[in-house]
């Protein structure tokens, strides 16, 4: 296996699944009062909203949830594009992928006419905050070197992540297992020793802190320690409603694409386009997903006792995020990659103690949910992560558990991440010549009802040519070619002059309209005019906080063409808009 070493510096070698003057226009002055907020950003790798908070029945995750009742939780909430890189590129830069040119695992924001952008965490940086990223919060490599240091205070820290011992697609980790890097409790040791030397070297200079940690788990291979299993006895874990593949009656569907990355595991079969995974495959690494959760939601708990033995709750602001969706079984897609709501729907939670409007503070709320008090005491953070191991079931019997949460309905994007932070942070937002594409959500933390945006979008692209996709990723391309020759994959690692299709979606309250175009490799833009594989599906009855089952399993374009021809006409003028 692959050495571990705790240098602050470790690149991956290939794919994990997976200006100036902007700067100096937006510093504070020496003499602007400083009363600025903390800011931790948790960020989760492949993480859909399965959590007990987004009313999710079968998954532990205390933490997280109760994160979530102590501030805001966004219940639609969209990443740009749903694969590692590329969407962090978005998000960290408040610009969307046909603005930062990185559609894949070849380029980043760093090049081109993003070389002197002012990336979220350089803008703190910028604004005298130490900075500091744990985990996998860019992704390796793009940009170079985790964009240190122009994005850093100091070197980032990056554990590289084991296979699981046989090459499954999931495995419980024994504690004998001394080999074993839990890259998860690496990151969580690494972020409360960083805080434990800003306490003592920076706090009394009133150096604020920016503080990324970025979670592997629940990323692929889904492991874990041995111990999380066993919190799951007597689960019965729900499988996806409609596990068949989506018709395909043009003879090429988009949408679904060739599961290369899970077929290279060992105990996967293959799996086609006619040919699921087997339900008690689903079912055994589907388990396999949410203890990698559980242990996610461990670290978490650990994070947030930290903070609160310091005595930093009320000045510092929480989000929880994840970089994009995971597909399992539903239509017999696997991993992420599509524009569907399993892949661009994330979870977003947003804690801000001291959120200022109009010289009102708001204080942060005390709920009386079962999972999170006794009677009406709220229980304090160690106590919960206590009892997610002493008692794992104990939330779970509350079928409410997500009912006195205040939520945020509309549509929000990841983009909006770096104004929202830089409001709540109390730092002035970054001026017009930034161009960021989102905006500061801030509003909602104190109005549910406000009507921030009106859609969010996103994105994926499509190559016929698996090999040149996949080259040097070690994800091998051998699939059913009597079976599966005519579909497509996600373009991995293809040059972007050479995409044969970029799938675009809009998602407003009530739909989901999605078109796949023929991509112009010269302009580096799809062609308008050569547009297929239309899908509009119905959300009108969708008022859940979080269903993937029951409202993208019937393309309803046909029904609805003039709602349709004038979602495609709203998705033509933004596109071409962040294309410019």
């Amino acid at each position: 296996m692959m050495q571990h070493t705790a240098v602050a510096l470790l690149f991956a070698t290939g794919l994990v699944f997976c200006g100036v003057a902007e700067g100096m226009e937006a510093r504070q002055s020496p003499e602007t009062p400083s009363p600025l907020k903390n800011v931790l950003l948790v960020i989760v790798d492949n993480m859909r909203p399965d959590l007990g908070v987004y009313a999710v029945k079968d998954i532990i995750s205390p933490n997280m949830d109760k994160l979530a009742a102590e501030g805001t939780l966004f219940s639609r909430a969209y990443c740009a594009l749903a694969w590692c890189a590329p969407s962090r590129n978005s998000f960290m830069t408040g610009r969307r992928p046909d603005r930062t040119k990185a559609w894949n695992f070849v380029d980043h924001f760093r090049e081109g006419n993003g070389i002197n952008w002012i990336s979220m965490p350089e803008y703190f940086k910028n604004n005298n905050y130490f900075t500091s990223a744990i985990g996998k919060v860019f992704h390796p490599d793009l940009p170079p070197n985790f964009d240190y240091p122009k994005s850093w205070s100091e070197q980032p820290y990056f554990p590289l992540k084991d296979q699981c011992p046989e090459n499954t697609m999931s495995c419980p980790i024994s504690s004998s297992n001394k080999t074993w890097l839990d890259v998860d409790v690496a990151s969580t040791d690494h972020a409360l020793e960083q805080l434990q030397n800003w306490e003592k070297t920076m706090k009394s200079e009133g150096t604020p802190f920016f503080i990324a940690v970025g979670y592997q788990s629940p990323r692929l291979p889904w492991s874990f320690p041995a111990s999380v299993l066993q919190r799951y006895k007597g689960v019965n874990i729900t499988l996806a409603k409609e596990r068949s593949s989506p018709p395909s009656s043009s003879g090429e569907s988009l949408e679904w694409f060739r599961p290369n990355e899970v077929d290279m595991y060992s105990d996967i079969e293959n799996v086609t386009y006619a040919n699921p995974m087997s339900d008690a495959k689903q079912r055994e690494v589907k388990l396999g997903y949410y203890s990698a959760i559980t242990h996610v939601d461990d670290q978490v708990g650990m994070l947030m006792t930290k903070v609160e033995e310091m005595g930093l709750l009320e000045n510092t602001t929480v989000v929880l995020m994840a970089d994009h969706g995971q597909n399992i079984g539903e239509h017999n897609l696997w991993s992420m990659m599509s524009t569907m709501e399993t892949s661009l729907r994330v979870p977003l939670a947003i804690y801000a103690p001291h959120l200022q409007t109009d010289g009102n503070t708001i204080k942060r709320r005390n709920t009386n949910r079962n999972n999170l008090s006794k009677g009406t005491t709220k229980i304090s953070w160690k106590e919960t992560a206590k009892l997610s191991f002493s008692n794992p079931l104990w939330f779970l019997k509350d079928a409410n558990r997500h009912a006195q949460v205040s939520t945020y309905s509309h549509p929000v994007e990841l983009t909006d991440i770096f104004p929202t932070l830089v409001a709540l942070s109390g730092l002035p937002q970054p001026p017009p010549s930034f161009r960021l594409e989102g905006i500061d959500l801030s509003a909602a933390l104190t109005n549910s009802s406000a009507v921030l945006k009106d859609a969010a979008y996103g994105q994926i692209t499509r190559c016929h040519n698996c090999t040149e996709s996949y080259f040097g990723t070690g994800i091998p391309c051998h699939y059913d070619e009597e079976a599966d020759s005519h579909f497509t994959v996600p373009c991995c690692k293809t040059n972007k002059t050479r995409f044969d299709y970029m799938g675009m979606s809009i998602r407003t309250q009530e739909w989901r309209y999605t078109t796949y175009c023929a991509w112009n490799g010269t302009l580096l833009k799809p062609i308008w005019t050569n547009c297929t594989a239309h899908e509009l599906f119905d959300h009108r009855e969708d008022t859940q906080l979080y269903n993937v089952d029951d409202f993208e399993n019937d393309n309803v374009v046909a029904d609805f063409p003039s709602v349709a021809a004038s979602l495609f006409q709203r998705l033509k003028q933004q596109f071409q808009n962040d294309g410019t």
